[in-house]
């Protein structure tokens, strides 16, 4: 059992092809259910130890829900960063123009605008 420890480091100091990414399967899909933890430590080496597998697919389904919360963030961080950097791509004028009251109803908040300047009067 020690054998595959000593493989993936081996493997890291290498690190050819996607050896890494198929270290890294291995130690998250086919060790768990066997009740097998492989533990990362620094300087690069690794420790396994023996546990429950039930307890180890719960640890692996939580990592999964913590992966996908972080991609929806991001997502979400990337949409409000466009929508900023689409707003900010507007004159000055424009913006004033498409500004609506708070009160969810889509009423323009200004009606009227100066004709010279482009600015709102009401």
């Amino acid at each position: 059992l020690t054998s595959v420890p000593r493989f993936r480091d081996k493997a890291r100091a290498k690190d050819v092809g996607g050896v890494l990414q198929e270290c890294d399967a291995f130690r998250d899909d086919a060790l768990p259910p066997l009740g097998i933890r492989l533990e990362d430590k620094t300087g690069g080496k690794s420790v396994w130890k023996l546990a429950d597998p039930a307890e180890l697919m719960k640890e692996r389904e939580q990592k999964k829900l913590e992966e996908e919360r972080r991609e929806q963030e991001k997502k979400a961080a990337a949409e409000e960063k466009a929508r900023k950097d689409a707003l900010n791509k507007l004159s000055p004028e424009e913006f004033m123009a498409q500004l609506t009251l708070d009160d969810a109803s889509g009423t323009k908040k200004y009606s009227k605008f100066d004709g010279a300047t482009g600015m709102p009067t009401h």
